[in-house]
C-alpha cells in the first residue's frame, strides 16, 4: 500500500529518515485536534462574515437599485484589488510570527510594537496619497459624486492597518481573537452600511458604512496588540523577509486580479443593464469564494510553523483541499438545482435573468477557490514557483475579456478556461518546487 513514509524515502536528494525522525515529522493526534478546533473557530467567524456580507448586499441591491449597486460592486472590487498590499503584509506577518513561535514558543508578542507602528504610519500615508486619486476613481467608474471615492480611500487605509495586526493573530495562532475581530468588522459593515443607506441614501452612504465597520475591526485588533506586546525581540533575516514579501505580493496580486478584474471590466465595457445582471451573478461567485476563506487563514499559519520545524506539510494541505472542495461541491449542487431561487433570494427578482449563467460561473469560481488554497500553502511554505504561471494566466484572462466581451457567456468562458488552467499550473509548479529544494525561514 502506498504511504507517505514511502514517498519520503524516495524524494530525490533525501535520505531515508529514521523512525524517530518520522515521528517528529508527523503531527500528533493532539495537533490534529487543535487544527480542527482552530479551523472550526475561523469557519464560524467567516460564516458570520459571509452571512453579514450577504445581508449587506441583499439589502443594498434592493435599496440602491441594480445600476447603482453595480457601481458599488465595482468600487468594492477596486478597493479589494488596491488592498492587495494589506493582504501581502498580513500574509508576511503571519509567516514571520508563525516561524518565530515554531522555533521559540516564548517569542509570542515580539513583533507587536513594530507592526503597530507600521500599521499607523502606513494607514495615514494611504489617506494622504490616496486622496489625490479619488477624482480619477470617480471619473473611471462614472460616479455622480466624489464622496464615495474618498470614502473608498479610507476603507483601504483602515483595512491595511487592520490586516497587518491580524497577521500577528494568525501567526501566533490566536484564532479566537482573530475570529472576534472578523465578526466585529463584518457586523459593523452590515449595521452601519444598511442603516446609513436608509437614513442618508445613495452610494456614499454604503461606502461610508464600510468605513465604520473596517475602523471598528482595526480598533479591536489595536487594543489586543497593545495589550499582548512582549519585550522580546524576533531576529529577522531581512534578505529572506524581502524574498517572502516579493513572492507574496506577486501571488496575492495575481489572485486578487483573478477574483475581481472581471467585474470591473464588465462594468467598463458592457451596457449598464448587462453589468447590473453580471454584478448580481458575481454575488453568487463571492459567496463561493468567501465560503472557503476560513481555510487560507488557518492553512498559512499552520504551514509556516510546521515548515520552520522541518516537518511535513503535505497532509495539512490535503486536509484543507478536501475541506474546500467539499464546501464548493455542496454549493455547486444547490446552484445546479435551484439557481433562480438563489438569485431571487440574493439579488431580487430582477436578477433572475442571470440564471442561465449560474452553473458555469460557479465552476469557474470553484477552480479559483481551490487555486487560492494551494497558493496560500505555497506562501506559508515559501515556495513561489507558481507565481509566474499564475500571473501569466491572469494577464491572458484580462486580455481575452478585453477583446472577447460581447456577452456574459463569453466572459464566463474565458474565466472557466483561465481559472482551471491556473489551478493545474499552480499545483504542478508547487510539486516541482517542493522536489527541487526546501524552503528557508526568515526568522533566525
Amino acid at each position: 500500500m502506498y504511504s507517505f513514509q514511502a514517498a519520503v524515502r524516495f524524494v530525490p536528494g533525501s535520505c531515508a529518515p529514521s523512525g524517530e525522525a518520522l515521528r517528529k515529522m508527523h503531527s500528533s493526534p493532539g495537533e490534529h485536534r487543535e487544527t480542527l478546533r482552530h479551523t472550526a473557530l475561523v469557519f464560524g467567524a467567516t460564516a458570520f462574515v459571509n452571512a453579514a456580507n450577504f445581508g449587506f448586499h441583499f439589502g443594498a441591491i434592493r435599496l440602491l437599485g441594480l445600476q447603482t449597486y453595480s457601481a458599488l460592486a465595482a468600487m468594492l472590487a477596486l478597493v479589494l484589488i488596491c488592498s492587495v498590499p494589506a493582504n501581502v503584509l498580513q500574509a508576511v506577518v503571519t509567516v514571520l510570527a508563525g516561524e518565530s513561535i515554531g522555533r521559540d514558543p516564548g517569542s509570542a508578542g515580539a513583533l507587536n510594537r513594530s507592526v503597530i507602528k507600521l500599521a499607523l504610519i502606513a494607514g495615514g500615508g494611504i489617506v494622504l496619497v490616496g486622496s489625490a486619486f479619488a477624482p480619477l476613481l470617480k471619473n473611471y467608474l462614472d460616479l455622480r459624486e466624489l464622496a464615495p471615492a474618498f470614502f473608498a480611500i479610507l476603507v483601504i487605509a483602515f483595512g491595511f492597518a487592520a490586516a497587518s495586526l491580524r497577521g500577528l493573530l494568525q501567526g501566533e495562532q490566536r484564532f479566537g481573537v482573530l475570529a472576534a475581530s472578523l465578526i466585529c468588522e463584518a457586523g459593523g459593515n452590515l449595521i452601519f452600511g444598511l442603516t446609513l443607506i436608509v437614513l442618508w441614501g445613495g452610494l456614499h452612504s454604503a461606502i461610508f458604512g464600510n468605513v465604520c465597520g473596517v475602523a471598528g475591526g482595526f480598533l479591536f485588533c489595536l487594543g489586543w496588540a497593545r495589550k499582548t506586546a512582549s519585550a522580546n525581540h524576533a531576529h529577522l533575516d531581512m534578505r529572506r523577509v524581502l524574498a517572502k514579501s516579493i513572492g507574496t505580493t506577486l501571488a496575492l496580486g495575481g489572485l486578487a486580479a483573478m477574483s475581481w478584474a472581471d467585474i470591473i471590466l464588465v462594468r467598463h465595457f458592457l451596457p449598464p443593464a448587462t453589468a447590473g445582471i453580471y454584478s448580481a451573478l458575481s454575488i453568487v461567485g463571492r459567496v463561493v469564494i468567501f465560503s472557503i476563506a476560513f481555510i487560507p487563514l488557518v492553512l498559512i499559519a499552520k504551514a509556516a510553523k510546521l515548515s520552520s520545524q522541518k516537518r511535513t506539510t503535505a497532509p495539512l494541505l490535503m486536509m484543507m483541499l478536501l475541506a474546500g472542495l467539499s464546501v464548493c461541491l455542496i454549493e455547486l449542487t444547490l446552484i445546479r438545482f435551484v439557481p433562480a431561487l438563489i438569485l431571487a433570494a440574493i439579488a431580487g427578482k430582477a436578477a433572475i435573468a442571470a440564471t442561465p449563467y449560474m452553473l458555469r460561473y460557479g465552476v469557474a469560481i470553484t477552480a479559483l477557490a481551490l487555486t487560492t488554497i494551494v497558493a496560500n500553502y505555497g506562501i506559508g511554505t515559501h515556495r513561489f514557483a507558481f507565481v509566474v504561471p499564475l500571473i501569466a494566466i491572469e494577464l491572458l484572462e484580462i486580455g481575452a475579456i478585453t477583446v472577447y466581451h460581447g456577452s456574459i457567456d463569453n466572459v464566463i468562458s474565458v474565466l472557466i478556461a483561465g481559472h482551471c488552467s491556473a489551478l493545474a499550473l499552480t499545483v504542478t509548479a508547487l510539486l516541482l518546487d517542493g522536489r527541487m529544494r526546501r524552503p528557508f525561514p526568515a526568522v533566525r
